[in-house]
């Protein structure tokens, strides 16, 4: 199986950025497109779920969106994790998560279907996109057996 993913948003990995609240350009609720993995038959796309709200405490700003985050100096995973579990740095308010939706020849194939998978890292969330896929191929062929 040959998989392809369209990044509809900049993929920010490389920049050490897995979490969802880097993929947020929103300051509302969200429903964000960030990419969509496929095997030229199927697919499942990785969207950015959910309203971000963050009280930077040292600055007493709210942060709600991505380009903010960076603006206060959470530059990458490793730093939000730092400012998260500190409680002079950070209040959670709401924070967002990647939520995947699919399409495959066996159902859901006019539009994309809640596949109800929760992901806190974007790497996770395309493997498990992948694992989908090897499912419904799996399904596709045991279906063509029978």
């Amino acid at each position: 199986m040959i998989i392809n993913i369209e990044w509809h948003e900049q993929d920010l990995r490389p920049l050490g950025r897995e979490d969802a609240m880097f993929y947020h350009y929103s300051n509302a609720n969200t429903h964000q497109l960030i990419c969509t993995v496929s095997d030229g038959t199927n697919s499942v796309s990785v969207y950015c779920d959910g309203e971000m709200r963050v009280i930077y405490k040292p600055e007493d700003t709210l942060i709600k969106d991505s380009v903010a985050l960076v603006e206060a100096g959470i530059l990458n995973d490793e730093y939000l994790q730092e400012a998260w579990f500190d409680n002079d740095t950070f209040d959670v308010v709401n924070n967002t998560w990647y939520d995947l939706y699919g399409s495959n020849g066996l159902w859901a194939t006019t539009h994309e279907e809640h596949l109800d998978c929760i992901y806190d890292t974007l790497t996770d969330s395309i493997e498990r996109c992948i694992t989908i896929l090897e499912e419904w191929e799996t399904q596709a062929n045991d279906n063509a057996d029978a």
